[in-house]
């Protein structure tokens, strides 16, 4: 299945602790260096991107409920 959030990360060589880091310190930042510009009015809040990923089908529940459960297992070590 082919998904812009999935793309952008992928070939990716960054150690996955770090992205995630980057992502979580500038969201906007990181995700327009990977080619995912998402509008100003959104501002830097996560939830409201990741709304805007939802509502635009740049991602679907799916991807954003596998995305969160590794979020979830990076976090836990």
């Amino acid at each position: 299945m082919s998904n812009p959030i999935f793309n952008a990360m992928r070939g990716n060589t960054t150690n996955p602790m770090q992205m995630l880091n980057q992502l979580m310190s500038n969201p906007v930042q990181f995700l327009a260096s990977r080619r995912l510009n998402i509008p100003n009015n959104i501002g830097d809040d996560p939830k409201a991107i990741i709304q805007y990923f939802l509502n635009t089908g740049q991602m679907s529940q799916d991807t954003y409920n596998r995305l969160q459960n590794q979020v979830n297992q990076m976090t836990k070590r």
